[in-house]
């Protein structure tokens, strides 16, 4: 859904016109073609717009809260607040502050965690459709995904299939 510029070439993605989630960047428009053969990108200001601010903790306080607040009153933003600490800071940090000050969803991130291990499932596991729903559902917990009916649905037309060896 960005806009991109294939580097070398003429060619250009002009993206969507609207932000749908926190993963997409802010430049959304309308690309205008002229007959001359000339383009040109028009920023799209109306929208709802999404914006992920990471945050150290010493900076979540009053002066986080008042952007938020301004974001918060201008009502086009939905805002996903990322408060960066070592894990046993993590306790200091009120979400529920944050949340009232108009973030959309705050996330704790501890600076000092390990990047989770990978599965531990062989190459050469079975996956039955249980077992791909299970693993779709875990993962979906981990990215704290909350709505994962739209996979298990497209996950629900794999039959009795197995797969793998």
């Amino acid at each position: 859904h960005n806009r991109t510029v294939i580097p070398g070439t003429g060619i250009e993605y002009i993206g969507s016109s609207r932000q749908h989630n926190f993963g997409e960047d802010e430049e959304k428009g309308y690309t205008v073609l002229y007959t001359d053969g000339t383009h040109e990108f028009v920023k799209n200001r109306v929208n709802m717009r999404y914006r992920v601010m990471d945050v150290p903790a010493e900076r979540a306080g009053l002066h986080l809260m008042d952007e938020l607040r301004e974001m918060e009153a201008d009502g086009r933003y939905k805002v996903k607040v990322r408060i960066h600490a070592p894990a046993a800071a993590m306790k200091s940090v009120d979400k529920a502050v944050l949340l009232e000050a108009g973030a959309a969803k705050v996330e704790l991130v501890a600076d000092d965690e390990q990047p989770p291990e990978a599965v531990s499932s062989s190459l050469f596991e079975k996956f039955d459709s249980r077992r791909i729903r299970e693993t779709y559902e875990d993962f979906c917990r981990e990215k704290q995904i909350e709505d994962v009916s739209m996979g298990l649905e497209y996950l629900s037309r794999i039959e009795n299939r197995s797969c793998g060896n």
